[in-house]
């Protein structure tokens, strides 16, 4: 028994789109076009208007972007981000060490330390409620060396435009730094409505008076 194994020719141009570069890509608009690779970390993108019907363009929401942080390894009188980016939602990791006792962790906006453009209402442990105008109570005042950590979420209302009447949402614990273990007792959850119009330039975690120690990061979110 005998098979016919049949040959083809295949042509070795392809008038159009050939690509020339790595990443390359095969587009169409009235002829098959190569269309280029895109700069670093743009994504390629639906447009109508363009010739080939798509173009590279920088990712959309969806990410949280790093805004800034600040540290203190020895003792000093504020953390502070203050190179700042607008977005719908920024998120404030804290981290304060309490260094002189009979004082309270608070979170500034604008260094704004003395108006009444803060209303904080703060739930400590089940039944505690404090209210403070000198900044965002992150936790109690106490006479024990302790920790605070935690998180402050802050809303912005009309989006990119200057945070006018910002929401803030923050929950967080204190820690015994001398014993090293939650104080089950001492977990806090709160929220404040900052009346301030004045865009957000700077974020400050500090303590009521003296100095600290401690870390803080802040990222931002955009719908």
């Amino acid at each position: 028994m005998s098979k016919l194994i049949g040959s083809a020719s295949l042509t070795t141009t392809d008038s159009g789109t050939d690509l020339t570069n790595k990443g390359d890509l095969h587009g169409y608009s009235t002829s098959n076009t190569r269309i280029p690779v895109g700069s670093n970390d743009t994504v390629l993108t639906a447009d109508s208007s363009q010739a080939l019907g798509v173009k590279w363009a920088s990712a959309g929401g969806g990410a949280w972007t790093s805004i800034g942080s600040d540290s203190l390894t020895s003792a000093g009188s504020e953390l502070e981000v203050a190179s700042f980016t607008a977005m719908d939602v920024l998120d404030v990791y804290y981290r304060i060490e309490q260094v002189d006792s009979s004082t309270q962790p608070l979170l500034r906006v604008n260094d704004d330390s003395g108006s009444s453009d803060y209303i904080t209402r703060m739930i400590k442990g089940s039944t505690d409620v404090d209210v403070t105008t000198s900044g965002v109570a992150l936790g109690q005042t106490a006479t024990n060396s302790h920790i605070t950590e935690g998180h402050c979420l802050i809303f912005a209302p009309d989006s990119d435009a200057n945070y006018t009447g910002q929401t803030m949402v923050f929950m967080g614990n204190n820690i015994d730094s001398t014993a090293g273990t939650p104080q089950t007792s001492n977990v806090f959850l709160g929220g404040c409505n900052n009346a301030s119009t004045d865009a957000i330039t700077s974020i400050q975690v500090l303590m009521s008076a003296g100095n600290c120690l401690g870390h803080i990061k802040v990222t931002g979110f955009d719908y």
